[in-house]
């Protein structure tokens, strides 16, 4: 036994090899996603161009809520809370005054 009895002839043996396999794989999906746009006899250049930047928008808005999401969180982690006294009437009267309750 070498130690090389399970390996696939032909596969990526470095993170450049990796690499370079993905990259070769992407703009293959990418070819194909342009030549099914560019040989559909339904579809022109109009549309094909309108659905790549809706797709694009579509992105940016998934992004924007998720760095909306982490803003907020990091601003509450921070101590940036918006806050009210409760001032309810037993607390006013005396009745709980061992402690305060905020409401956030």
């Amino acid at each position: 036994m070498t130690g090389h009895e399970f390996v696939i002839e032909g596969r990526p043996k470095t993170k450049e090899d990796w690499d370079q396999t993905y990259y070769n794989q992407r703009r293959d999906r990418l070819a194909d996603s342009v030549a099914d746009y560019l040989t559909c006899d339904s579809t022109d250049a109009r549309q094909c161009y309108e659905e790549i930047l809706s797709e694009v928008d579509s992105w940016i808005q998934y992004h924007r809520k998720g760095m909306d999401k982490a803003t907020t969180l990091k601003s509450l982690l921070m101590g940036n809370r918006e806050f009210e006294f409760d001032t309810s009437l037993d607390y006013i009267t005396g009745l709980k005054t061992d402690r305060i309750f905020i409401q956030e």
